[in-house]
């Protein structure tokens, strides 16, 4: 996720996004995750707010990160078959 700074009718407005790839269209695509607001409104709150919320978006990133985790269960007592057509065996594991 990154932090997305455009200008909007000469205010400056920040949202947070995440980018994934569209296996359809095969083009990369953005969603906004998180819309924040306008710079000079998140001053009153935030000294530095695009500093802030660009550490907040790569806090976000880790978190989610974190959770895709996968967990292989392998039993090295089992064979394969010597008559199985198993194509994609991972390399026998």
């Amino acid at each position: 996720m990154n932090l997305n700074v455009s200008k909007r009718g000469g205010r400056v407005y920040l949202y947070i996004e995440k980018k994934h790839w569209d296996r359809v269209n095969k083009k990369c695509r953005s969603v906004k995750v998180e819309t924040l607001g306008y710079v000079d409104d998140l001053m009153k709150t935030y000294p530095d707010p695009i500093a802030y919320f660009r550490q907040k978006a790569k806090e976000m990133t880790l978190a989610e990160n974190e959770q895709k985790t996968h967990t292989v269960t392998l039993d090295l007592n089992e064979r394969l078959e010597t008559d199985s057509n198993l194509r994609y065996n991972l390399g026998y594991v």
